[in-house]
């Protein structure tokens, strides 16, 4: 299950470099509304959580679960940035080369070890393996985010109606 896991990752990373690449500044920062993130910001947060959170604290497990996770808050992360200095491009190539780097780390991990867990206060048994498999699932959440950004986008700027393309739902 883990190797197909890891698949999926390597997969989804080519699916959000098609999604991201060869997108117009504005659509980069598009929102609409207040509360929503731009694209840059899913961006810059899929960064984030693949260096800070997911790799972070599956190695965390693997070396030692008893010790307590990596700290990381995402929404706080985000929040201190400024995404006027912020280069999508460089962004995007830095979500790449990372994904890269924790594909050749995760293939390298033994099926036994999959099984670590680290006692969460709260949460209770977390192992390596439910790190591996929300990373996928947090991917999947965040591919669905950019399309709807993206068509989202499209209806504001074309002001074509879509209803002839079919009942998109998010």
């Amino acid at each position: 299950m883990e190797a197909q896991l890891i698949t999926r990752l390597e997969t989804n990373i080519s699916i959000l470099n098609s999604q991201l690449n060869n997108r117009v500044k504005e659509e980069f920062y598009f929102k609409p509304d207040p509360d929503s993130w731009s694209m840059i910001e899913v961006l810059s947060h899929l960064v984030d959580e693949e260096v800070y959170d997911f790799r972070a604290r599956i190695l965390s497990i693997l070396e030692d679960p008893e010790q307590p996770l990596p700290p990381f808050d995402p929404l706080e992360t985000l929040a201190e940035k400024n995404f006027v200095d912020e280069d999508f491009n460089e962004l995007l190539d830095e979500l790449m080369a990372e994904r890269i780097k924790s594909i050749a780390l995760l293939r390298t991990i033994e099926n036994e070890l999959w099984d670590k867990t680290y006692e969460h206060s709260s949460a209770g048994k977390m192992s390596a393996r439910f790190f591996l498999t929300n990373w996928v699932a947090h991917d999947y959440i965040h591919i669905q985010q950019i399309n709807r950004l993206a068509y989202q986008y499209l209806t504001l700027n074309t002001k074509e109606e879509l209803a002839y393309a079919g009942n998109f739902r998010f």
